[in-house]
C-alpha cells in the first residue's frame, strides 16, 4: 500500500496551550483552511476538521489517517497573517 502524504499550511498548526487559551482563533483557521492541527510536544496530536453538509468525509478520513501515521509535510511558504 502506498503512503498518502498531505501538505498542511504552517498556519494551521497550534500548540495545545493555544487551544486552551484562544479556541476561537483555532476554529476560525479550521473553518477557513479546512483543518487545524493541535500539537503536543511539537508533534501532531489532534486534527480539528469542520464537518459541513455534503462534505467529502472520505478525504477527511484520509487526512486524519495520514496525520496519525506522520505522513504530513508542513509548507511554511503559505505564510498568511492571522
Amino acid at each position: 500500500m502506498s503512503k498518502i502524504r498531505f501538505t498542511v499550511n504552517a498556519n494551521s498548526l497550534f500548540p495545545i496551550s493555544k487551544l486552551k487559551n484562544l479556541p476561537k482563533e483555532i476554529f476560525s483557521v479550521a473553518d477557513r483552511l479546512g483543518h487545524a492541527v493541535i500539537t503536543r510536544d511539537n508533534r501532531p496530536a489532534y486534527a480539528l476538521i469542520p464537518l459541513k453538509e455534503n462534505d467529502n468525509l472520505s478525504e477527511r478520513v484520509e487526512f486524519a489517517r495520514a496525520l496519525a501515521k506522520g505522513n504530513i509535510a508542513v509548507d511554511s511558504s503559505w505564510q498568511e497573517k492571522l
